[in-house]
């Protein structure tokens, strides 16, 4: 589940914001607070074999924006 705390997020496209990502599945104790920062942009790799489920669902609505895990794995 991704959601904001902030309702405005999606007419903010140039500015970065957070989003958080919670997993009931994954019984995780604290919030996994995501960074998107539309104005950085990633090349999507053709090549990878494991892309990030998360982040290519971010990317549907932000497209090759750069996601930040803020240090979580």
């Amino acid at each position: 589940m991704l959601f904001s705390v902030d309702s405005n997020n999606v007419e903010k496209t140039s500015k970065p914001f957070d989003l958080v990502y919670y997993d009931e599945l994954a019984r995780q104790e604290e919030d996994i607070i995501l960074t998107v920062d539309p104005t950085k942009k990633v090349k999507s790799d053709p090549n990878c074999k494991n892309p990030i489920p998360i982040e290519e669902v971010i990317r549907t609505k932000w497209t090759n924006s750069y996601v930040s895990w803020n240090g979580r794995t």
